[in-house]
Order: structure tokens, then sequence, then C-alpha cells
């Protein structure tokens, strides 16, 4: 749900965008308002994931309250999408 708490639920629509599919490497990331990464935690660079499934989970809990934005990069390091959640 928009907003979260905890735990982000992301789900993929494999006809969205331009090479947006199932089996695919993306690479994701969460910033704050001010494009700071803040997802992965500092020192890790990114979740990179293979798509298998049409939902995954992002556990949340630390972020401070407030709105942020998710990044969606493919294999090429192009930005397929990004959308916007309220963490409360």
């Amino acid at each position: 749900p928009n907003p979260a708490n905890e735990m982000l639920n992301i789900e993929w629509h494999p006809s969205i965008g331009s090479g947006f599919g199932l089996d695919t490497n993306y690479k994701i990331e969460i910033t704050n308002t001010l494009g700071q990464v803040v997802w992965p935690l500092s020192g890790v660079d990114g979740q990179t994931t293979t798509l298998q499934q049409s939902t995954i989970q992002i556990n949340i809990n630390k972020l401070k309250v407030g709105v942020y934005f998710i990044h969606v990069y493919n294999d090429k390091k192009q930005l397929i999408t990004t959308t916007k959640f309220i963490k409360e």
C-alpha cells in the first residue's frame, strides 16, 4: 500500500515500458526528496534482482517518515521507471 510503514510491495507489470519484463536483471534504488540514495543502505551497491515473480518486498522500517522515490534501472543502467511513495 501507499503509504507504507514497514514493508513496501513492488508489483512488476512486464507489459509496461521498453525492455521491462520478467527474467531480466534490474537494480532498485530508493531516494529521498533530496535525491540521496537511502536504500539500499550505505555501503551496498543497489539490489539487483532477476524478476521471476510479479511482486517483491522491501523492508523500509529503518527509513524516516517522509516522501521517497523508487527508481528501477535495467542491466544497461537505463532508468526504466520511477514512482513515489510515502513512509508513515
